[in-house]
């Protein structure tokens, strides 16, 4: 599979986790204070719910989004061709 242009990549980013239903970036942001401070109600919660007691938001690997991205971007192409 072809990655696309340029113009259709994630060049840059911050938090490296994509976390389903947690109230966006203000949820992700408040969960990792939290995962920050490392104890607690809220944290025991969170690491229950999350099956993890650690997480590093400090990685970003942008390779895993650009090859979803890269698949999303075909799909489209090939429908528009087929339009044609």
């Amino acid at each position: 599979m072809n990655m696309p242009n340029d113009d259709k990549l994630i060049k840059v980013g911050r938090l490296k986790s994509k976390i389903e239903d947690c109230g966006g970036i203000g949820g992700l942001e408040r969960i990792q204070e939290i995962f920050e401070q490392g104890e607690g109600e809220e944290f025991e919660s969170y690491c229950e719910w999350l099956g993890t007691y650690k997480i590093d938001f400090t990685k970003f690997n942008r390779t895993p989004i650009n090859k979803k991205l890269a698949k999303e971007v075909a799909k489209i192409d090939k429908a528009y061709m087929e339009q044609i």
